[in-house]
């Protein structure tokens, strides 16, 4: 299975745009369906917070890696800058605290990172 990389543009219709390339992206994945609903979830969550908190449009990067699903949207021209436990604070909405193994972001002064990683 390929990667996924795709632009999208920042705006509040992005998490819909993750979502289509998202499932578009898993149809041939060896995931069961509960689990594809969870990552197309988990992604429109992390697209929607990047779009909230920055202001460059943000690229969609997923990969399936030793039977693991890894989200990751990057985005530069942070508005918000993410620090410390704020940052996961933020980040720990109900619903990547149910559908994910692990979550985060990473931050510098030009780029904000959030990635999720769920078993597939």
């Amino acid at each position: 299975m390929d990667e996924l990389r795709t632009q999208l543009a920042w705006s509040p219709a992005a998490p819909a745009a993750a979502r289509r390339a998202v499932t578009a992206w898993l149809a041939d994945a060896q995931c069961d369906e509960d689990t594809k609903h969870d990552v197309v979830l988990a992604a429109s969550e992390l697209v929607t917070r990047t779009v909230n908190a920055c202001t460059g449009p943000p690229v969609l990067l997923a990969v399936v890696r030793a039977g693991r699903v890894r989200l990751q949207i990057d985005s530069t021209e942070v508005l918000e800058r993410p620090g410390g436990g704020e940052a996961r604070h933020r980040l720990s909405s109900s619903v990547l605290r149910a559908v994910c193994e692990d979550w985060g972001v990473e931050s510098s002064s030009t780029a904000t990172s959030m990635w999720a990683e769920l078993t597939c």
